[in-house]
Parts: C-alpha cells; structure tokens; sequence
C-alpha cells in the first residue's frame, strides 16, 4: 500500500516537472513578444513558474497558463500577487468542464491602468470598518464623504463600505461610495453563479487575492465608469466582461440605482457645520452642531464652513 502512494506520488511530481518545463519552453518561444511589452522576461518566467509549482494553477493546462499570463504582460502588469496588480488563478470553466488558468486584474492594476490615461493624478480607496466614524452624505453642493481611520487592533473586524476618490489633472474629484451589502450581493451573485463544488475557484474564495483587495476592486470597477480611460483600460474591462459573461461567472456585476445616483463628477466639498459622529448605513443631513472629539485623535472644536 506504502509504495502504491509513493508511485502515485511520484506521478503527481513527474507530471508538475513536465508541466514546468514545458511552460518554460513556451515561454522561450514567446519570449521577443513578451519582452515587446516593456516585461522584464526572467522576473516574469520566474515569478509564473513559482505560481504554478505553489498553487491550483498546477492543475491546469500549461498552454492555458501561458495564455493567462500572457494578458498579464500585453497589459505591462506584474504577476506578483503580493503588488495587487493581476492574478492568474485557476477556475472552472463551466463550457469546458475543466479547471483554467484565467488571468484576473487586482484593484492596484486598475489604478495603474487607470493612470496611464495621463488625464489621472491619484486614486485613493479605503475600507470603513466598523468602529470607525464616517460620513457620507449628498447635499446641494455634491457628495461629501468625511472618514476617521482607526488602527487594525480597534477598527472592529466589519466593514461598512468602501469608498473611491479619483482625483484628476484638470482639478476635478470623482467619488463612488459602495456599500457592504452591495459588495455582498456581488460576491454572492458571483458565488452562486458557479457550482457549489466549484466556488473554490472564485475570485473572491482565492487565496493569493485578499478579501479587502475584492471590496476595493469592486469600487474602482464601478468608478471607472466615470474616469478617462486608457487604451489598455478600455481593452482589458471589455475582455473581462466578455469572459465573465460567456462562463457565467459575475465578478464585477454593476449595481445601480439611477434615481438616487448622486451626481460624482465634483470637487472637493465643504459641508456646513455637522456632528461627527459614527454614522451606519444611513444618509446624514447637514446640521448645526459642535465637533466632538474623534476617537484616538484629538480634535479641536471649530467651524466648519
């Protein structure tokens, strides 16, 4: 019995090296391609092969884990998953009934691809926990989103919304606020639309992609529906769509309602004076009161105007 598990062991290893040799293999082939992109060719071999020896990917198809990774490179992006800048991950295809490599962007890829457009100067993205206090409220003069950050050990373990401003070269501010249960529903149309065998090969269940890197990802996707795009922008949210339709597989599904859209093409808004207090899951009407003291900061009382 011992060594029936040592063979079939044994196999399984055999199988990875070949796999590992011959995604080298094309890589060399594609190689002049790759390095066209502006890729640094042995950073970028190195960095897939440690993906694939490490993770599901090994299970894949070394042709479909090239093509993956390919689209990481048409794009100038970086593999390492720690630089939050694009995936290849495994997932079940549901036309093919297999696992494939799939290339994914993360939230830092979009904001790079987003500042390529030269009209964008920054983008911020920021979770709001729990314990926090925040406002987020829309007046006459736009929408205006006030956040008071507390450290990891006394934010509370709950996120309340997570929130987008872009700020770009002409001056102007563009904001999206999203809130938990409309990151939820997108996690869990995605989740649902795959098989519950499946749902491991989620973008939202991968382990290389962090729950907080999903929640900023989903409100820069929908922020980008207002931004100035570049080439690449354009070209990767249209290849993304069309994978995600044609395997049934929502990640970036765009919940709106146009009635109570706020208008976010604004700058930077000066709301009257108004409490600052912890606010959840509810619009704040601007009124006279005095600032408090914020939680772990100390704040002196003035006007604001």
């Amino acid at each position: 019995m011992g060594s029936l598990s040592q063979y079939a062991t044994k196999v399984v290893a055999d199988r990875k090296e070949n796999s590992i040799s011959t995604i080298r293999k094309l890589l060399e082939i594609k190689k002049e391609e790759i390095v066209s992109f502006g890729v640094e060719f042995e950073r970028f071999k190195s960095t897939l092969i440690r993906l694939f020896a490490n993770s599901d990917l090994n299970e894949c198809s070394p042709m479909s884990v090239v093509d993956a990774a390919m689209k990481v490179a048409s794009l100038n992006l970086d593999l390492d998953p720690t630089l939050a800048q694009a995936y290849v991950i495994a997932r079940y295809n549901n036309k093919e009934k297999c696992k494939i490599a799939t290339f994914m962007i993360g939230y830092q890829g979009l904001l790079e691809l987003a500042r390529r457009s030269g009209d964008v100067k920054k983008i911020e993205t920021h979770i709001v926990w729990e314990n926090e206090r925040y406002q987020y409220y829309v007046g006459e003069n736009g929408t205006v989103i006030e956040h008071y950050p507390l450290r990891p050990s006394k934010r509370g373990k709950e996120r309340i919304a997570v929130y987008v401003l872009a700020y770009l070269v002409n001056g102007e501010i563009y904001k999206e606020w999203v809130w938990d249960e409309e990151v939820i529903e997108i996690k869990n149309m995605s989740l649902s639309s795959i098989k519950p065998d499946k749902q491991r090969y989620s973008p939202w269940a991968a382990n290389v992609i962090s729950e907080d890197g999903m929640w900023k990802k989903t409100a820069i996707r929908r922020c980008m529906k207002y931004l100035p795009k570049s080439k690449e922008l354009i070209k990767f949210l249209e290849e993304e769509d069309n994978y995600n339709s044609d395997n049934s597989t929502l990640i970036d599904v765009n919940i709106e309602n146009n009635e109570n859209k706020p208008n976010v093409q604004n700058t930077v808004v000066k709301p009257q004076t108004v409490e600052r207090q912890q606010v959840q899951n509810t619009v704040v009407k601007p009124q006279t009161v005095e600032r408090q003291q914020v939680q772990n900061t100390v704040v002196k009382p003035q006007t604001v105007e």
